[in-house]
């Protein structure tokens, strides 16, 4: 059912590059921006964004040098950051976006909420690991990822090898989809739809964790990046009551394993911000 929703894209320009986004929805509801971890891109919230966007406006966003954005010389977190507002603007979203983000994705969302709280009205992290580099970054100190982009001669042959990073068991229907989604057709085959030179670039050391201007709740998956220990220091340094969830049984990939339960997780922490945000 969320596969048949079908999403329009969109694109804006920040400091000289093309951002792609895609969007659900009714312009003007209350918006969430959906952002994806390193080396991934937007269409991995294929089938969570539908569901979060009955009465709301749902982005999900393309980062410079990923999926159909366009690629940069440099690569922060602070540009990043600067992506995140300039598609809520453009994408329809009316009043302040809560920001929901996946791995690096989190991390740039609480670098948005540092910069930009004020006109944020909330930050999701979802095993979002600090004081480490990323670990579809980290991939590339150790030869799995990041280097020059290998063609591929054919579809089957490409999307036969995605895999996740760290690799963990997923729902076969959920990885098939996204590693579909996740190449382009380029002369004498297929690639990755990612630029390689993102390599490092994703990270948010501890020294930079501070409570931001608006609501944050942290997400761990059991078996992911973030343990216990991590995820009790992000509490203490963005705000002694935020709220930390763990997903049950699931790997760093939350999305491909797990994703009713992150669905549900997600609207609880929503209804909750709406009903009492004060509290949280």
């Amino acid at each position: 059912m969320a596969l048949d929703s079908r999403p329009t894209s969109h694109r804006v320009s920040v400091q000289g590059a093309l951002i792609n986004s895609q969007a659900w929805g009714e312009v003007g509801n209350g918006g969430l921006i959906l952002v994806h971890g390193g080396a991934a891109h937007a269409r991995w919230w294929d089938f969570i964004a539908p569901l979060l966007a009955p009465n709301k406006r749902v982005l999900a966003i393309d980062l410079s040098g990923h999926g159909d954005s366009a690629n940069r010389d440099a690569y922060s977190l602070d540009l990043w950051a600067e992506e995140l507002m300039a598609v809520a603007l453009a994408g329809g979203v009316k009043e302040n976006p809560i920001i929901i983000g996946h791995s690096m994705g989190g991390l740039v969302g609480l670098k948005a909420g540092r910069d930009y709280g004020r006109e944020i009205a909330g930050v999701i992290t979802i095993d979002s690991p600090v004081r480490k580099i990323s670990p579809e970054n980290d991939g590339s100190g150790e030869g799995k990822q990041f280097g020059a982009l290998r063609v591929y001669e054919s579809k089957e042959d490409i999307v036969g090898r995605f895999r996740t990073i760290p690799e963990q068991a997923t729902l076969p229907f959920a990885q098939d989809y996204v590693a579909s989604v996740s190449i382009r057709e380029v002369s004498g085959g297929w690639v990755w739809k990612f630029d390689p030179n993102i390599s490092k670039k994703g990270f948010l050391p501890e020294s930079d964790l501070h409570q931001l201007g608006c609501q944050v709740a942290i997400f761990r998956a059991e078996h992911g990046l973030v343990p216990m220990e991590m995820g009790e220091l992000m509490r203490e340094r963005l705000g002694a009551v935020l709220p930390v969830k763990v997903i049950r049984d699931s790997g760093h990939a939350i999305m491909l394993d797990k994703p009713l339960e992150l669905i549900y997780e997600i609207q609880k922490v929503l209804d909750q911000w709406a009903q009492v945000p004060e509290a949280l």
